[in-house]
């Protein structure tokens, strides 16, 4: 059976907003008729995939982010100083549970966060696989062809992201039997 492996990293739709991932560039193609519900089905697997890795990201930190007495993640914010009632240039940072306003995850410890970001750095690294079966082959060729004949134009970090989503569609073969 043929497998498409990409790496997590290269389907994440909530990290850097700098680089595009997969599901972006897709999204933001212009296409019609078969090309348009081939896009929207593989988009489906990328949806699917993103849920996990939130998911992921979400029990990966609750072994190492601060909890409030009642077990509620802790999240840090930024606030304005005041001065005379009047808003500064200065912030402070503060604690919230609210993850709306949420700037970034409240460590217990700064080894903590260092442990996370390894884990997080080993699990983004880890390969999501699709077996390519008559019920999805169309599909799985028809966005190969769509990224590997783009017209788009891509730089810097988007350049070598999409480099690798190309080696990665390039790259579909038998998966190997263990």
């Amino acid at each position: 059976m043929k497998q498409l492996k990409l790496k997590n990293y290269l389907v994440f739709a909530g990290g850097d907003r700098k680089v595009i991932s997969l599901p972006a560039f897709l999204s933001g193609l212009m296409l019609h008729g078969k090309e348009s519900r081939a896009r929207i089905k593989f988009l489906k697997l990328m949806v699917d995939q993103n849920t996990y890795i939130n998911e992921e990201k979400t029990k990966m930190l609750e072994g190492f982010c601060k909890k409030n007495d009642k077990g509620e993640m802790v999240y840090i914010t930024m606030e304005p100083v005041k001065e005379e009632g009047k808003d500064t240039a200065k912030v402070v940072e503060k604690e919230t549970t609210d993850r709306k306003m949420a700037m970034k995850y409240a460590f217990k410890t700064p080894e903590d966060e260092e442990k996370f970001e390894k884990e997080w750095q080993e699990f983004m690294a880890e390969e999501f696989v699709i077996d390519i079966l008559p019920s999805n082959n169309e599909m799985v060729y028809t966005v190969r062809d769509l990224v590997l004949n783009t017209n788009q134009e891509f730089s810097d970090n988007n350049a070598v992201l999409y480099s690798e989503w190309c080696d990665s569609f390039e790259g579909i073969g038998e998966a190997e039997v263990k």
